[in-house]
């Protein structure tokens, strides 16, 4: 599963993430209400309560605690919001893997989901064991 939307500014334990702010005005104008919608679209693999704030405006509520998936890629539902809103780039792999769909993001069965979420559990396992090791 490939992960996008990971920033150092609002994950700081990811030490090796891009940076947003130099993520931001780097998608062309526009690719951004296209690629904002597949984000949105995608289905919703899980929610958490509370909502995100914008971290260029401090804007509050600015979009809700969802992790959703494409089946290939995994965000939060702040990353539109991104996008949209300030242009923040993101992974070439995904842009093209956006256009490659026309654009339009799969709507995914419940089966798909949970398959997902195992294979997330896997990774997240497999990193615990590494972190451990280390």
């Amino acid at each position: 599963m490939r992960h996008a939307g990971l920033f150092k500014e609002l994950t700081p334990e990811l030490l090796d993430a891009p940076s947003l702010a130099e993520a931001k005005e780097g998608l062309p104008v526009e690719d951004r209400a296209r690629a904002a919608a597949y984000l949105r679209q995608a289905s919703v693999l899980s929610a958490s309560s509370g909502c995100d704030d914008d971290w260029f405006t401090g804007e509050k509520n600015v979009a809700l605690r969802y992790s959703r998936t494409d089946g290939a890629w995994i965000w939060t539902d702040v990353l539109a919001h991104y996008v949209e809103k300030h242009g923040v780039a993101l992974p070439q792999d995904l842009l093209e893997h956006m256009r490659a769909q026309d654009w339009h993001c799969p709507v995914l069965t419940q089966q798909q989901l949970i398959e997902v979420s195992e294979e997330l559990f896997k990774e997240l396992k497999k990193s615990k064991k590494l972190r451990r090791r280390s």
